[in-house]
């Protein structure tokens, strides 16, 4: 295969995501690296922390507090450097972290690459090894919680948008449906 269009396809469907992380993180994830099979550098580290540990910001994203476009130091110590990364997310992904940076007002969505990465090397100071039994069961918890609140969610209706009428001296109310993402998917006449 020609490795010029490979390149391209990559281009296609992967978004290159530019953050900028401490030396102090970076060589804590590296003492980690150990812990993953096929993983060889900081870089694949942290995607695989974006693709499979997306609890970490899902549960930031529907708990979290708004941040008022705070802007967070990469370290308190301005003395440690900082490493410019490239992380190559799949659309999907960076949608779904660019839709938290919007809701919930962060400066940056790099602050959400560090937040999860801190969440990850404070779990992993505590677990070792078994990290990853861990991970599972808080991915499981994480799971069955969002599950109950997708079932929640069917029966909500949110009334701040609903309109009342009188024709022919019968009261007809309008209602509108909302998704679990507050997006408008039906009204109801009553």
């Amino acid at each position: 295969m020609d490795k010029n269009i490979f390149t391209q396809a990559q281009k296609l469907f992967l978004h290159d995501f530019h953050t900028v992380i401490d030396q102090a993180r970076i060589m804590k994830l590296e003492e980690f690296i150990k812990l993953f099979k096929d993983i060889k550098n900081v870089y694949d580290e942290i995607e695989f922390l974006l693709k499979h540990c997306y609890l970490f910001f899902e549960e930031e994203h529907l708990y979290g507090l708004e941040k008022e476009a705070r802007y967070e130091l990469i370290n308190p110590d301005l003395e440690v450097k900082r490493r410019h990364i490239h992380l190559f997310l799949p659309k999907e992904l960076y949608r779904r972290i660019k839709l938290i940076h919007q809701d919930l007002n962060y400066f940056s969505m790099a602050q959400i690459v560090r937040f999860v990465i801190d969440r990850f090397i404070k779990i992993a100071d505590e677990y070792g090894d078994g990290l990853f039994d861990h991970i599972q069961k808080l991915q499981e918890k994480w799971d069955a919680i969002k599950s109950k609140l997708q079932k929640q969610s069917k029966t909500l209706i949110v009334r701040q948008l609903s309109r009342f009428r009188e024709k022919n001296n019968v009261k007809i109310e309008l209602i509108t449906l909302y998704t679990e993402m507050f997006s408008p998917f039906e009204i109801l006449v009553c």
